[in-house]
């Protein structure tokens, strides 16, 4: 049986996931095992999905796919180079032989020769020279990236979110998985996930597939005023000493947060005070959480040797296998078998629920007492 995994985060599932699960299967046969590897409870922004984990891949079974594990956190909430890793690694160790996603691009030739592009040697100590010369201007990461490429190779980089997380993928199979096989499928101009989660909290369903709608109605959404208070107040009340150590706080970036959240009276005065020209929300985010769940950048270095089962079919069943060494934990409380540094990584993800849990009125110990969604 041919196992293909997609890493994503069904935040929620919506038209765009089923024509991906439609393609694969097209190019793979309808008897292909689609293996999703999701993120957990929060998202590669840094923000609490819209509703929990196991619901999220209840409703993604239903919809066509054959199983779904977990993108643990902290690497579900990771900067990109992390996220890809940590989704490539779950997949080899699942035994999958090639890893889907869709780009605006669709052609993973030329996506692949962009990839090599930006890690061949030449490239790489061109891009080094620019950064050091550019850090005392107002230059992001990602603008001395795309204009070190076009003066390098003659041509921009692709645009497109879903062409910088393809590009993630190919370099995180080259460095981990070079055993897996990429597929790629052109986006269309079909809802985004973003668009939905709008739409549901107006109580809107109609972007949401029938078979998923009828897991979700009904489901309590994330509250996310809350979520943002909550990390409004982590920010105000511990020392910035205290923060320097965790997420990506380098360069001044966990002060300057500090600062804001002193300065600040609201939460959304310090949201929106934050962002400028170097400074995405994404990664402030990302900070906070990794700030709030203990999360160091070597956690997010590690590679995971762990998963979680969420949902499955029978022909999940029919296509579980793991790799030595690699464990499969199938209640949130057992995981006693890991080792000392993953169950100290797997307790951030404790606590990372818990949090979660306090923006959708869900107990510490419910979330605890969760079970994997097994169709008959």
């Amino acid at each position: 049986m041919t196992k293909v995994g997609i890493i994503c985060e069904f935040n929620p599932i919506h038209a765009g996931h089923i024509y991906l699960f439609d393609k694969v299967r097209e190019r793979f046969g309808s008897e292909c095992a689609v293996i999703c590897i999701m993120s957990g409870n929060f998202t590669q922004r840094g923000m609490p999905a819209i509703y929990p984990k196991y619901k999220r891949a209840k409703s993604a079974v239903l919809c066509g796919c054959d199983a779904v594990y977990e993108l643990p956190f902290p690497w579900c909430a990771a900067p990109a180079p992390f996220f890809a890793a940590g989704g490539v690694a779950v997949a080899k160790n699942l035994g999958c032989e090639y890893l889907a996603f869709g780009s605006e691009s669709g052609d993973i030739e030329y996506l692949s020769e962009v990839r090599d592009n930006l890690d061949s040697e030449a490239f790489r100590d061109c891009l080094l020279s620019k950064t050091e010369r550019a850090k005392h201007t107002n230059k992001s990461g990602i603008n001395l990236l795309n204009i070190s490429y076009k003066e390098y190779f003659g041509e921009a980089l692709p645009v497109g979110a879903n062409n910088t997380l393809a590009l993630e993928y190919l370099s995180a199979i080259n460095k981990i998985a070079p055993e897996i096989k990429p597929f790629t499928v052109r986006r269309y101009g079909i809802a985004s996930a973003g668009a939905t989660r709008g739409e549901i909290l107006k109580g809107d369903y109609h972007s949401v597939p029938e078979k998923a709608a009828r897991v979700l109605k009904g489901e309590k959404t994330v509250d996310y005023s809350t979520y943002d208070l909550l990390s409004f107040a982590f920010m105000r009340e511990h020392a910035q000493r205290e923060l320097n150590r965790f997420g990506d706080g380098k360069g001044g970036f966990a002060e300057k947060l500090f600062a804001k959240a002193k300065s600040g009276a609201t939460p959304q005065e310090f949201f929106e005070g934050i962002a400028d020209k170097r400074t995405t929300n994404a990664r402030v985010r990302r900070f906070i959480l990794s700030c709030i769940c203990s999360v160091t950048p070597q956690m997010w270095e590690r590679i995971p040797e762990y998963t979680v089962l969420l949902a499955m079919n029978k022909r999940g069943r029919e296509a579980l296998i793991k790799k030595d060494g690699f464990a499969i934990i199938t209640k949130p409380s057992r995981y006693d078998k890991l080792s000392d540094a993953d169950k100290a990584i797997y307790e951030r993800s404790i606590k990372a629920d818990s949090l979660y849990g306090l923006c959708c009125e869900i107990s510490a110990d419910d979330m605890q007492r969760e079970t994997p969604y097994i169709e008959a």
